[in-house]
């Protein structure tokens, strides 16, 4: 797969998903089978991987899919049965008419499995699912074997996932990904606004404060532990908390960061005008 969208190649990467055992905390080694602190998925990214033209691979305890993808598309191939001792392969094959000015990246991945040995006459057969196509939350959640850890929302997953079904939702009434942006964001501001207009609130308070706040400092300025203490007594006798204009604030920030991975990897957005 080849990757003319994401300079970064953040999203140009073979991935896994393995369903086995954790391994013990703090395990790293390169040919394991099990599952890497833990993480059920990974992702193998283009400038994290090796020399061109050469394989990497890992051993899977218990493969459930395997795939390959940039920022906007997938192929991604799930056996009907998760796979034992399967093993997951990558490299860096870039185009063959690439040149160093017009450099077009991709990657390359494999799955691979032991069939074991057949007798005389014997069959076996293996199916698989194929998906190869834009990475489609909504699409990919309805596989319901978590195909949507492809859409590598990051750490705010939990916030990135509802507000993409959210998107869709309004775009399904709107008719225009732009405007159902623009919704999306008035929504958010006005879920948000009591936590906003209680940061303002006390910003203001403390901005009333600033000048009897000013005096303590100047009468204590020599004594910094009586001054903390007296700076405590104001603030108890005012009713103010220095720190509640802060807190807010802070809520808001990883809703806003899950928004903006959401939008980085909405393959809806792709092409898409106002």
């Amino acid at each position: 797969l080849y990757n003319p969208f994401d300079s970064s190649e953040t999203y140009l990467n073979v991935g896994y998903y393995n369903a086995g055992t954790p391994l013990p905390e703090g395990c790293s080694c390169a040919d394991c089978s099990g599952r890497i602190d833990g993480e059920a998925e990974e992702f193998f990214q283009y400038n994290e991987m090796g020399v061109a033209g050469q394989w990497e691979s890992r051993t899977l305890s218990q493969a459930r899919w395997a795939c390959v993808n940039n920022q906007f598309f997938i192929n991604i191939v799930r056996p009907q049965k998760d796979l034992p001792s399967a093993r997951i392969s990558w490299r860096i094959n870039k185009k063959s008419d690439s040149t160093p000015e017009n450099e077009v990246k991709g990657v390359e991945g494999t799955l691979s499995f032991p069939l074991g040995r057949l007798e005389q006459g014997e069959t076996r057969s293996f199916s698989f699912q194929v998906y190869a196509g834009p990475k489609d939350y909504v699409g990919l959640s309805e596989l319901r074997h978590d195909q949507k850890k492809v859409m590598q929302f990051g750490v705010f997953w939990w916030i990135s996932e509802p507000l993409s079904w959210l998107l869709n939702k309004l775009h399904s009434f709107l008719g225009n990904y732009g405007m159902a942006i623009i919704a999306l964001t008035i929504l958010l501001k006005l879920l948000l606004w009591p936590l906003t207009a209680k940061a303002t609130r006390s910003q203001k308070k403390m901005q009333a404060l600033q000048g009897p706040m000013a005096k303590l400092k100047e009468e204590f300025k020599d004594k910094p532990d009586k001054l903390n203490q007296e700076m405590m007594k104001f603030y108890k006798e005012k009713g103010v908390n220095p720190f509640a204009g802060c807190w807010p604030i802070l809520i808001q920030i990883p809703i806003f960061l899950g928004m903006f991975w959401m939008l980085r990897s909405a393959a809806e957005l792709y092409g898409q005008g106002f």
